[in-house]
Formats: C-alpha cells, structure tokens, sequence
C-alpha cells in the first residue's frame, strides 16, 4: 500500500539498489543475496500457460515494473555477488491482513468481487519462507530467477468458496464489472490523497487484479532446490480464519 506511484520505486527498486551498494560498499561476506520479487514482475498472461523465468517480462503496473527493476539491480551484482530472485504470487496466511476486507464480506453474507474468468496461483507464507531458506542453503549458479507457488492455480470464486468454508457462511457474491471497480479505485485514491493515509485498492492495483491468468512454472526451483509446497491451501484459509477470530478482527463462528 503507498500513497502515490513514486513510493513504489522508492520501497521496491531504489531501496534494494542502496542495500547492495550497502553490502559492495562494506565488503561483507554474504553466502547469497536473496532478492524476494513478485510474479507481478513477469505480469499475468491471457493464456492459461504457465509463465517460465526465462519468459520476456511483461508486468502491467507501476508495482510489478518497480519488482521487475529491482530484479535487473540484483541480476547486475550476478557475476561478482551470488544473487538468486524469487517470484512468489500472492502469499496468504496468518499474520496477512490484506484478505481481512473478503473474509468480512462473507462473514456478513455480502461478498463483492471483481468480473475475472481467469486463474491465480498462491502460496502460504511457511512455504515461501522454506523456499527462501532453500535458496540461501543450497547450492546453486548466481543469477537464477525461480518462481514459487503452490501448484494449484485458483479461479476468485474458488477463493470465496474457500474463505467461505473456512468461516461456515454461504454468502451472496457480485461480480463487478471493470468499470465499477475503477469507479472504486479511483475514489479510494482520492481519500488516500486527502487522509494521507495510504489505499490497498489504486487503479494500478486492478490492472494486476483484472488480468485473466497469474501462473508459473515452478519446475526449476523444485528440481535444482528441491523445494516442494508443503501446505494445503483450504486448511490454510482455516488458519488464516481461527487467527483473525484469536485477535477480535472476525466473530466466532456461532
């Protein structure tokens, strides 16, 4: 969340420009410099193919072309520092409050959701961690840019069905067109601009959230790492619902 496009620069490409010249700079010694991007860096696809690495990038908003520069800052050091990216896709689990506002909406029965026919890929936040600690221990080139997810690509009715589920309610969901959740969105950005309070839903967030297909190929970091997804995705939406319920931000389940 930031209040105007040049914070993503500013949090996403310029700081991870500073921390390596921080680490050249001071000549420390590091195993691996381990870059956490985004799949918002190689963009969504129209297509259901899954998306390789070595894929021409394609992001659609200011957020995944900051990733992507942050990417290319990293990719530079390759030959005199071991660097390694990964891509993740949306990342979900306790300690997340950006789904908090989906699971409200069907804990009230009342769910709106934008119009996508298309598939995203998710990951629980433990398996993005292991993946991270698989990158840093095992041996591996400098530069290598690996995509991680859970392997089950998911349609946003399938993620309402799960949430659902989860908090045991069979609420009414509204697709939104495009046009109205700009409407949305643009709104959202003038309150952002008047409280001084950064938006989670900006124009530049729905053109990542309306395109149809977020999903990788995942085939390179689980052979040359071997790291596996370990958690299943509905009993993580579970532990995502008893963790809200723990800290008062859902009802108990009656």
């Amino acid at each position: 969340k930031v209040r105007c496009t040049d914070d993503l620069y500013e949090n996403n490409t310029r700081t991870t420009e500073r921390l390596l010249e921080a680490v050249t700079t001071q000549g420390a010694e590091l195993t691996r410099f381990v870059l956490l991007s985004s799949y918002a860096a190689h963009g969504p696809r129209d297509d259901p193919r899954p998306v390789g690495a070595d894929d021409p990038p394609e992001p659609r908003s200011h957020y995944g072309r900051s990733k992507l520069l942050a990417e290319e800052v990293t990719l530079a050091r390759a030959k005199n520092l071991p660097v390694t990216v990964l891509r993740p896709p949306g990342i979900y689990g306790p300690g997340d409050t950006r789904l908090l506002p989906l699971f409200r909406g069907v804990q009230r029965g009342l769910v709106f959701i934008p119009s996508s026919r298309g598939l995203a890929s998710w990951l629980h936040v433990d398996d993005c961690c292991d993946a991270l600690l698989a990158a840093l221990t095992t041996p591996h080139p400098s530069g290598r840019v690996y995509l991680v997810d859970d392997g089950r690509p998911r349609s946003i009715d399938q993620l309402v069905s799960s949430v659902a589920g989860a908090i045991g309610r069979d609420p009414s969901v509204f697709h939104v067109p495009l046009w109205g959740v700009n409407v949305v969105a643009s709104l959202n950005e003038v309150w952002s601009r008047l409280s001084g309070r950064p938006g989670l839903l900006t124009r530049d967030k729905i053109r990542d959230l309306t395109v149809p297909n977020w999903i990788g190929d995942t085939g390179p970091i689980r052979r040359e790492l071997g790291w596996t997804p370990k958690r299943e995705f509905n009993a993580g939406i579970q532990e995502m619902t008893r963790w809200f319920v723990e800290r008062g931000c859902l009802s108990p389940n009656e």
